[in-house]
């Protein structure tokens, strides 16, 4: 089975946004990383995913902003989307970008769903 996450849009995701370091997005199928991350940034956004599946409602945001980067965190359902961009842009620009990654990754998620649902 394919895996629900559009890798296409993420790539034109990072052309379209250079400020962008890093999508993070976890879903029943399990957590994507692109690109690749470091070992211990990994274990950090596994536990931010753990605390927003624990205690956040389907659709809440949040910013962490650091003196480098800021990391947004947007949690969809059951899916947790986490971007990590550079801070040289405004909060809303990014929180704008995502979104849209996000809707383009629903969109394609309701029509994979769509097509396996003749096959099975």
């Amino acid at each position: 089975m394919k895996s629900e996450i559009n890798t296409t849009q993420i790539s034109t995701f990072f052309k379209e946004n250079p400020f962008v370091k890093s999508v993070t997005i976890q879903n029943k199928k399990g957590i994507f990383y692109h690109p690749d991350i470091l070992s211990d940034k990994k274990a950090f956004f596994k536990q931010v995913i753990d605390e927003c599946m624990a205690k956040y409602p389907e659709n809440a945001d949040c910013f962490m902003i650091t003196g480098k980067e800021y990391i947004c965190i947007c949690k969809r359902k059951q899916t947790i989307y986490i971007c990590e961009t550079d801070n040289h842009i405004s909060v809303s620009q990014v929180k704008m970008e995502l979104e849209n990654l996000i809707e383009g990754q629903r969109k394609q998620s309701k029509l994979s769903n769509f097509f396996t649902s003749f096959f099975d």
